[in-house]
Order: structure tokens, then sequence, then C-alpha cells
């Protein structure tokens, strides 16, 4: 119970962190080895409509939050990016007609005219088709892991509210337990007053002691009503319930170093790093890809009302020099900025993650500790 009381930051699964380490934590240590389409029945669920627990709360806000709702839209968007990036040129009809509505007497009318159709089409190289679709591709693992991140952020918020309000309602029962033992107090010393054994004073000095716990009850009352509010507020609806159930007081077991360090390379935020870089070195690979030129086919039909001619006519056309070279050089820049970008968050998350290990393992000491003094 002191595990929850003394909480002065916020925590996941009975263990305090703090900064964007919490939710890297949260997904080792908390979510690790699960799936996030929803959370196995590992605890007892709600009972009634007065109660919550944890796993209701986490298949709640999985299925209702209004943050995620949007994903689906996005896959959308995604997939028709897809066919967008799939799709190849197309042809084009030409039409045209020559020396029609003459001023001279030869060629007014349509009667000396040149008449033209025409098929052309751009032929576009097989490699440009892949790299669009590599692109797409390295887009939709990034898509992917990025809304796996914004999963466990929110279950994440989901825990810290869930364990706020838990906390709440702990120190909401001790106060009223302290309510009324004063209030006990304060009888017996009216009682003992009438007697004349002590001082009107002392009795205004408990009856304002009194005075202040209610106030305070008052307070932590409003408070757990806006907590409950807030953790409603995660799923889009209002509070069903009036508590929620006690977290498991054990607490979780922290894996060795290596597997952690194991486990941190295949977490959505480092995913997310990679499949940006990926991202960034496909983009430069459509850049090089798209600096090519492509030929242009052109099959038609001429008829010549002069001379009662018909012929048929083939071109082949292609641009000469570079298309936008600054475009390949801004590409390739933008890959070299992002790839040590990367290798500085990399470095930066682990050495912040060794931090909070350590402070992980020197506060489960101090908590067991004090478990084992108070119980």
């Amino acid at each position: 119970m002191l595990c929850y009381l003394t909480k002065s930051r916020p925590s996941i699964a009975g263990w305090p962190v703090s900064g964007d380490i919490r939710l890297l934590l949260a997904s080792l240590l908390f979510v690790s080895g699960s799936s996030l389409a929803a959370p196995q029945s590992t605890a007892k669920t709600m009972t009634d409509t007065t109660h919550l627990s944890l796993t209701e709360a986490l298949r709640r806000t999985l299925q209702a939050s209004p943050q995620l709702q949007q994903q689906p839209l996005a896959l959308r968007q995604q997939a028709l990016l897809r066919l967008r990036a799939a799709a190849t040129p197309g042809p084009e009809l030409t039409l045209s007609a020559k020396n029609i509505m003459g001023s001279s007497q030869q060629s007014r009318g349509f009667n000396q005219g040149e008449y033209s159709v025409g098929w052309n089409q751009l032929l576009e190289s097989d490699t440009k088709l892949q790299s669009r679709l590599a692109v797409n591709t390295a887009s939709q693992n990034l898509l992917h892991y990025q809304q796996q991140q914004q999963q466990l952020t929110v279950l994440a918020q989901t825990v810290r509210s869930y364990q706020q309000l838990q906390s709440l309602q702990l120190l909401t029962r001790w106060t009223e337990h302290r309510r009324q033992t004063e209030f006990n107090i304060v009888s017996i010393a009216k009682q003992r007053q009438a007697a004349a054994l002590i001082l009107p004073a002392e009795v205004s000095r408990l009856q304002l002691r009194l005075l202040q716990t209610e106030l305070q009850q008052q307070q932590l009352q409003a408070t757990t009503l806006q907590a409950a509010a807030e953790l409603a507020a995660l799923w889009g609806a209002s509070p069903d319930f009036t508590q929620v159930d006690a977290l498991p007081k054990a607490l979780p077991v922290l894996p060795d170093w290596p597997v952690l360090q194991q486990q941190l390379q295949q977490s959505p935020q480092w995913q997310s790093w990679l499949s940006a870089e990926r991202l960034a070195q496909a983009e430069t690979q459509l850049a090089q890809v798209n600096q090519q030129n492509d030929w242009l086919l052109g099959v038609g039909l001429t008829r010549n009302q002069a001379q009662q001619d018909t012929s048929l006519q083939l071109t082949l056309s292609r641009p000469l020099g570079v298309k936008e070279p600054q475009q390949l050089a801004l590409s390739q820049l933008h890959a070299e900025q992002q790839q040590l970008s990367q290798r500085l968050d990399a470095q930066q998350l682990q050495l912040r993650l060794q931090w909070h290990y350590q402070q992980l393992q020197q506060q489960a000491k101090q908590i067991h500790q004090l478990q084992q003094q108070v119980l």
C-alpha cells in the first residue's frame, strides 16, 4: 500500500519512472510479448457497473480511444497510395486537323485538309515502378510502427490515470478513517470538558483539526471524481464506475540487462527509427531513378484529302539532359541527416534506458525493504 500512497511521479505497473523512457518501459515491461489487438484476461474483469479493473480499462481504451479511432483511416489512405504507386502511365489519344477553313479558294472548307489520329505511350522503365513501390512499402512499415507506438502511449496513459485514481481512493479511505477517529476524539473531549477535566481551548483545537480533515476529505472526493472523469475520457465516455480494483502488490521482475537491450531493438520506437531510415534511403533511390528520361512512342494515321492519300506515322522521342539534379542532391542530404539523427537518438535512448534500469533496481530494493518493515 505504501508504494501507491507515496507515489509522487508517474509510474507503470508500480514502477516510478519519468521522461520519454516511460513509453519504452511500458512496451518492454508491461505489454512485452503480448498482442496490441486486445489485452489478455489475467485479472478479474468488472463484476458490476461500479468496479473497474485495469484489464477492462485497457480493453475499453483499445476499442474506443478517440486517438486510436483515426488509425484505420490512415491505413485506408496508405492503401490508396499503394494503388497510385503501382499505376503505370496510360496511353494518350491525339487528334489533329490541318489546312482547313482557309482564306484561299483551294483551302476553303475541309476538302483540302490533313487529318491525323495518333496513339502515344510513355515507356516507363520497370526500375521506376519498383522504386515507387519500395518507397510505399517503407512508408507502410513506418506507419505500422508509429501506430504501435501510439497505442503504447495511450495504454501507458491509461495505466497512469488508473494508478492515480487508485491512489486517490486509498488516500480518501485513509482520510475517512482519520476523520472518524478525530470525530470520536472530539466527542470524548466534550465529555471531559463537561466534567471540567480539560480546558475549552483544547476542545476548540481538536474541533479545528477535525474541520481541516473534513475539508481535506471534500477536496479529495472532488479530485477523485475528476480523476475518474479523466480516466473515462481516454475511451471517450463518462464514468460508469465508482472505484477501481487494486493493482497487484507484487513488483514486476526486471529482466537482465542483455535481455532488455534485445527487447529494446524489437520495440516500436526503435523499429520506427529503422523504418524512417529505410524510407529515406528508398526516397533517395527513387530520386536517382527519376533522373532517367523515358521514351515516348507514338503511332498514328494521317489522311491528306487534297492528295487522297493515307499514311502511317511512327514517332519515338526522348528528352535530353538531366531532370532536376538539385532534387537528387536534396534527397541524398535528407537521407544522410536522417541516418545521423537516428543514430544519435538510439545512443541517447540506450543511455537513458541504462540509467533508468539502475534506478529501477535501486527503487525495487527500497520498496522491498519498506514492505518487509511494514508487513
